[in-house]
């Protein structure tokens, strides 16, 4: 979308001549380009068929040569450098986007650039050589350099909270209790999770899709209708489990992060809103024949994966229990949405999705963007390897363990004693021990920041730059 934007942008500036007079101008090749490009659109117009796979070449052929400028002088008069200034005007709101809007903007930008240049058909070492290399002054280094300065200005500045407003006590075991039962919420929580049930009901449009009134006055819901909303929260889910499962920190196993639970039963919950953002705590049994303990990880979710969690428990979920209820003619009272399972990845007889599912999930959704399949098993490589080598201090270690402090061994016992026997907070949750949750929140704090989140004072080893000494971008080079 955002390329699509720069070859309008190009073509608007190039063409109509009533609009604000901008810096930038074409070169001849450029020129040539963009006009066979028009042609060609102009022929597909009144010709549709036979010619999108020569006009998507001729497009490919403009960027490439608006890329391939160098930057001399005034770095305006690149169409480009103009496009990405023009990407942070806020239209709705008539001023400029802020860092942490703007930024993320740029890597779809880079990425297809890169994209572009990965073409059989051209000599790559050449074209990487002109326009994709740190020492030379072009559009696509400006870019780097910009999002470089804007993920400094945003990591080191705060944004609008999302999740940090609400409050859970992880320490209770109330049978049904989670987040959302926090008294404390009640104010944020508006409308209950019948929300979206109410909503249907009350609005016209959706009450008409999601079925019909009866004589009587009674609403018949559409068994079709909904069957097709189900299967697009289960495509929902599917999203989000991959989402948790790498932005978390180093990847649980296939069973740990399916078996999921995100409301009290017989057993404790395992999801858990901490200091703003949601924590999901495994237990972690191998080598528990060697040690005699079971190992409890704690890994935290950037605060946009967090609000899309619980915007699920809050609103998707309760709706969908309530209305599979009232197809099969039950009243929606606790006893009967209680029999729906605990788990936030539920298969059919209250039991979880099995671990195949996610290894499918993840060799598709790679597939389809990498042209190669990842197992569960390669991505938990891939990410310690990524960790190693961007994350500060050691990045993910194989044993969650925590190094003893001097106030520890005053006490005459080990930091888990400590932490285990003394000073616990009243919410504190059972087997949670504060210094290895915090070890855990600062790990997973360094990998969102990593993975391009907004983490206020955390930083990472990017490649290709020292983001400890950057300054405002220059067109002529780059921070080494």
């Amino acid at each position: 979308m955002v390329w699509k934007r720069a070859v309008a942008f190009v073509c608007r500036s190039a063409y109509i001549f009533d609009c604000t007079k901008l810096p930038h101008s074409l070169n001849g090749e450029q020129t040539a380009r963009l006009d066979a490009a028009l042609r060609l659109a102009e022929e597909h117009i009144a010709h549709p068929h036979g010619m999108t796979e020569l006009l998507d070449r001729k497009c490919l052929d403009l960027c490439v040569s608006l890329l391939d400028q160098r930057l001399t002088g005034n770095v305006y008069s690149s169409a480009l450098v103009g496009f990405l200034a023009i990407l942070g005007i806020d239209e709705a709101n008539e001023t400029y986007l802020d860092a942490t809007k703007y930024t993320p903007k740029l890597p779809a930008f880079i990425k297809i650039a890169q994209l572009s240049a990965a073409d059989p058909l051209d000599a790559l070492d050449a074209i990487r050589s002109r326009f994709m290399t740190l020492n030379n002054p072009t559009p696509f280094t400006w870019a780097l350099q910009l999002r470089a300065f804007g993920k400094q200005i945003r990591d080191s500045s705060t944004s609008m909270g999302y999740v940090r407003c609400f409050c859970d006590n992880p320490a209770s075991t109330t049978r049904g209790w989670n987040l959302l039962q926090d008294p404390r919420n009640q104010k944020i929580f508006k409308g209950g999770n019948t929300l979206l049930l109410q909503r249907v009901l009350e609005q016209t449009a959706l009450r008409e899709e999601f079925g019909t009134l009866e004589v009587d006055g009674a609403f018949a819901w559409s068994r079709a209708r909904f069957q097709k909303y189900k299967t697009s929260a289960t495509e929902f889910l599917e999203i989000l489990l991959l989402l948790v499962h790498i932005t978390g920190g180093q990847s649980a196993r296939g069973p740990e992060i399916l078996g999921l639970v995100h409301v009290n039963t017989a057993c404790h919950r395992n999801i858990f809103l901490e200091e703003g953002l949601i924590a999901i705590v495994t237990s972690y049994h191998k080598g528990y024949t060697c040690t005699g303990t079971t190992k409890i990880i704690h890994r935290y979710l950037p605060s946009e994966v967090s609000e899309l969690l619980v915007i699920y428990l809050w609103l998707i979920l309760p709706f969908i229990q309530k209305v599979g209820l009232l197809l099969r003619g039950k009243k929606c009272s606790p006893d009967a949405l209680e029999r729906h399972g605990p788990f936030l990845w539920p298969a059919r007889d209250d039991a979880q999705w099995p671990s195949t599912r996610l290894s499918v999930f993840t060799k598709r959704e790679t597939g389809d963007t990498f042209s190669t399949p990842i197992t569960v098993a390669m991505y938990r490589h891939i990410a310690i390897a990524l960790s190693r080598r961007h994350l500060e201090e050691d990045g993910f270690r194989r044993d969650y363990g925590t190094e003893e402090n001097a106030s520890d061994r005053h006490t005459a016992h080990t930091i888990w004693t400590a932490g285990r026997l003394y000073a616990r907070g009243l919410e504190q949750a059972p087997g949670h021990v504060e210094s290895r949750r915090s070890e855990f929140r600062a790990t997973s704090r360094r990998w969102h920041s990593f993975l391009g989140f907004a983490v206020p004072s955390v930083k990472c080893r990017l490649p290709f730059q020292d983001v400890t000494n950057l300054q405002r971008p220059n067109p002529h080079f780059l921070s080494v």
